[in-house]
């Protein structure tokens, strides 16, 4: 390698000398420059969700489900952990099943699959809670119902479910 351009790299890392494309690639260095700021925010929201518990192999589907609907990745992750623990084998007694721990009768209502399979699941499961914030019109009272049905949301069953997702 020229020893010009060795000399000249470090200067570019460190600031002292500004690498300005011609005025031709101006918009495809503003999309350079967008998409390594969207880069430095997704490194960034995967570290959190892993900080709070998710195993590396979730991180991104966490990240990419909790976008598509709108929803803080921290809080989906908070979801996960409170229904399931990150354990996609997750059965409950009243056979709510994987990751976000939906019902049968609960997909059937939705008419999404019964599954499993972690982003089918952790997808029906933000689906629904999509709907019911807009059924309820807040998140708190859509995860009471998430949690306990519309007797929940009417008594406010189970208040610190509510609390250790929204913290």
């Amino acid at each position: 390698m020229n020893l010009k351009i060795l000399l000249i790299i470090p200067l570019i890392f460190l600031g002292a000398i500004s690498v300005k494309p011609p005025p031709v690639f101006e918009e495809d260095y503003q999309q350079y420059i967008s998409m390594a700021e969207f880069n430095k925010k997704y490194i960034a929201d995967l570290e959190k969700i892993k900080a709070l518990g998710a195993p590396d192999s979730l991180a991104p589907l966490i990240y990419s489900k909790s976008v598509k609907y709108g929803f803080a990745p921290e809080m989906v992750t908070r979801l996960i952990k409170i229904e399931s623990n990150f354990n996609k084998f997750a059965l409950s007694n009243k056979g709510a099943i994987g990751l976000m721990q939906t019902t049968q009768s609960t997909c059937k209502a939705y008419n999404v699959e019964y599954s499993y399979d972690e982003s089918v699941n952790i997808d029906n499961g933000l689906y629904i809670l999509s709907d019911k914030v807009n059924q309820y019109g807040t998140l708190e009272l859509a995860l009471y119902s998430y949690n306990g049905g519309w007797k929940a949301v009417k008594y406010k069953f189970n208040s610190h479910y509510v609390k250790s997702i929204l913290d």
